[in-house]
């Protein structure tokens, strides 16, 4: 495990310094000082210097930090929690809604909502798992827009 961590990061370093060159070319830089203390500083914001051990004590070795979050999520690894289950009380205690706030959440969503919402979304925004964007069904609106609406309303009545 320490050698493992060891090389995960030399790698680190490899990439972080490969990366400062890239910006360097990129940038047409002398690869100035700011360079340097950019990624010293990203460094140092990664670098975890103490950790409490399991058994109180405080340790600054590398790694003994490293082998304490290693000892921790093995120990972690396989085992099960518990949770709380839900108090009633607690729920009903608080805030509720009243008929027409619940009536208007639980109403079926209408095409022109679903419309207005999709038209809402930025044509350049990252596109669905399946390679779509917002933008392909804004412009197939005529041809895809009754299937569309219909997925979504069968999303909000069967989740």
């Amino acid at each position: 495990m320490k050698l493992d961590l060891f090389n995960l990061k030399s790698a680190e370093k490899a990439f972080f310094a490969q990366k400062l060159k890239c910006n360097f070319f990129k940038e047409s830089d002398i690869g100035t000082s700011f360079f340097h203390a950019l990624m010293s500083q990203k460094h140092m914001h990664n670098f975890i210097p103490a950790i409490q051990r399991s058994n109180g004590a405080l340790t600054t070795s590398l790694d003994e930090v490293g082998d304490e979050f290693v000892h921790y999520y093995q120990n972690l690894f396989g085992t099960s929690s518990s949770t709380t289950p839900i108090d009633d009380v607690v729920i009903h205690s608080g805030p509720c809604l009243d008929e027409t706030h619940f009536d208007f959440l639980l109403a079926p969503v209408s095409n022109d909502v679903i419309k207005k919402a999709l038209f809402s979304i930025g044509n350049d925004k990252a596109p669905r798992p399946d390679g779509y964007s917002s933008s392909f069904f804004k412009k197939s609106w005529d041809i895809v827009g009754v299937d569309f609406c219909v997925t979504v309303q069968d999303f909000f009545t069967s989740g």
